[in-house]
């Protein structure tokens, strides 16, 4: 799906990828975390959802992942984020 964040629902969503500004993401933090199911991933390049554990990380590719009401995922290692 593409559109709008702000008035996207994203409760079908399985997958959330970001490469936004952090401002954006602050203002998206809470709306993810409401829509989206458990078990979800959200991916963001170079900046951060703060307050949000970090499943997976790949500091050269500046990439994070993490995952709704989750810890890590033991099957995703950093370097598949980054493909």
């Amino acid at each position: 799906m593409r559109g709008d964040f702000f008035t996207q629902d994203l409760a079908s969503a399985d997958v959330v990828v970001l490469f936004l500004t952090q401002a954006t993401n602050d203002r998206l933090a809470d709306k993810l975390r409401r829509e989206l199911r458990p078990g979800a991933r959200v991916i963001s390049n170079r900046y951060v959802l703060r307050d949000w554990p970090v499943a997976a990380e790949d500091v050269a590719e500046n990439l994070r992942l993490y995952v709704v009401d989750g810890g890590a995922d033991e099957a995703l290692s950093a370097s598949e984020i980054a493909g």
